[in-house]
């Protein structure tokens, strides 16, 4: 692709400029000959081009970054999380530390093994001095409680559809500010509980709580993306106010 975008990017200059060859007398320049199509075509050729390294680049500078930090891309988000948990929390003192990031040269060796050598049996890794085996996992597990107590409880108040553009029964700003995710949409019902754990302007992100008296099985998955308009947050006094009401 490299090579393409320097031989379009030549022959475009050639046959833009080509009266200019010309009238210097450097004919042997002016071989190009550009009308409107060509020249359309082989601007978006070039595009085409540019773009394709682009994206090769990026790709090959996070395949390299995943080597050289012996990161995948869910441990980055995980050690992106922990770092920021010990920026709000002053109860770490210490930094986080990834067990496994055992300097450069050494995630590099792991990967390109010149000499075909198997390391480790796949379940034993080697780490770093300071942590053990488990060090990501329990850090993970403090970041799942950690949004457990963030969890908000949320009733739902108007029909959700489960499409991923509701226009029509949302309104126009829910279905253009759409989250830019692969996660699914839940279907809820009017009464339905929902644990959020991410809030967006117009969309939030939860898990429908199954009832007892439910007594078949939803169809649909029970955890996505939801409009935040179909549901209002359940505060405890709410909750302690509709169990006084019960007992009347």
């Amino acid at each position: 692709m490299l090579q393409a975008s320097v031989i379009l990017s030549l022959a475009f200059y050639r046959g833009l400029f080509r009266r200019h060859f010309i009238y210097h007398g450097m004919r042997h320049l002016a071989t190009i000959r550009l009308n409107m199509l060509n020249a359309m075509l082989t601007m978006f050729s070039f595009g085409v081009a540019v773009g394709s390294i682009m994206a090769t680049g990026k790709l090959v500078y996070n395949q390299m970054k995943s080597v050289f930090t012996n990161q995948t891309e869910i441990e980055q988000w995980i050690v992106k999380k922990a770092r920021f948990r010990r920026v709000l929390n002053a109860k770490h003192s210490q930094m986080f530390l990834y067990p496994y990031d055992l300097g450069w040269l050494t995630n590099f060796n792991q990967v390109f093994d010149w000499d075909f050598q198997q390391h480790g049996d796949g379940i034993v890794w080697p780490v770093r001095k300071g942590c053990d085996q488990y060090t990501l996992t329990r850090e993970q597990l403090s970041q799942k409680l950690d949004k457990l107590a963030r969890t908000r409880r949320y009733r739902c108040i108007y029909p959700a559809t489960g499409h991923w553009m509701p226009i029509w029964s949302q309104g126009l700003m829910t279905g253009i500010c759409i989250p830019y995710t692969d996660d699914p949409r839940i279907c809820l019902e009017p009464n339905d509980l929902v644990h959020v754990t991410r809030i967006q302007d117009y969309w939030l992100y939860g898990e429908r709580v199954q009832q007892p008296n439910e007594k078949e099985r939803r169809k649909g998955p029970k955890r996505g993306w939801l409009p935040s308009r179909c549901v209002i947050e359940v505060t405890d006094n709410d909750e302690s106010a509709g169990g006084d009401g019960d007992g009347d």
